[in-house]
């Protein structure tokens, strides 16, 4: 099964420029690592096109963090 996740804008308020690159580089391993477990990306082709997967994390020590934090909460928005 092929799934195919297009981040038109990802908003990543109070994160310094220089840690961006890192925070989106662990979002893209941990979506990676989030539809490679059963069932998640079964959910996501059964529930269509989603418009979007709003959210607000709590502030996590580093970006690395934030972006496996990130990542399992798009994922987990297929969820019924």
């Amino acid at each position: 099964m092929k799934v195919v996740l297009h981040i038109d804008r990802l908003n990543l308020r109070g994160v310094p420029p220089e840690q961006r690159d890192a925070v989106v580089e662990s979002l893209r391993e941990g979506l990676t690592q989030a539809f490679a477990q059963p069932g998640v990306a079964t959910q996501w082709a059964a529930s269509g096109h989603l418009e979007r997967v709003r959210g607000q994390l709590p502030a996590p020590a580093d970006p690395a963090s934030l972006g496996r934090d990130a990542a399992q909460h798009i994922a987990s928005g297929a969820k019924p």
